[in-house]
């Protein structure tokens, strides 16, 4: 599931040691859904997943790292839905999307997910420019939408 591929282009698990990297990609992902990362608290969470083997897969292209995956397994607080696998953060540089490779964080965490017994894997999609795209990837790869979330600032 993670040996390097042919090409410049692939995905493996992250490392503990690329977390501040890992940390700048969640960061660019905010951005992008006009949201902040709470500083005090990226790194440590980051640690968190990291410690108790949660999925955190990067993209990397030529020995950069250009894409994450985060994910975790959780369970809803009333559903009877136990466990389920969670993303957290799906995000890839602009110049590195529509690439296959990319498409694979999100079989490999479904992989993950399966492997790690969860009975649903949740994914998300923030409204704007990519959002159609999202909706293809999801919908293709046997997803369906299930609700919207609305949201204001107070």
């Amino acid at each position: 599931m993670y040996e390097k591929r042919s090409g410049a282009t692939y995905n493996r698990l992250a490392k503990k040691e690329e977390i501040d990297t890992i940390a700048e990609l969640c960061r660019e992902a905010a951005y992008l859904a006009n949201e902040v990362i709470d500083e005090e608290k990226i790194i440590p969470f980051l640690n968190y997943l990291f410690d108790t083997h949660q999925f955190i897969e990067v993209l990397e292209h030529d020995e950069e790292i250009v894409g994450v995956l985060v994910g975790m397994k959780t369970e809803h607080p009333y559903f009877d839905i136990k466990p389920m696998a969670h993303e957290l953060v799906w995000y890839v540089k602009e110049e590195h999307r529509g690439n296959k490779k990319s498409i694979y964080m999100l079989r490999d965490f479904m992989l993950w997910a399966k492997q790690n017994e969860c009975k649903r894997i949740i994914m998300t999609s923030f409204f704007g420019d990519f959002h159609d795209t999202c909706n293809k990837i999801f919908l293709k790869a046997g997803f369906s939408p299930n609700e919207v979330i609305y949201m204001r600032d107070l």
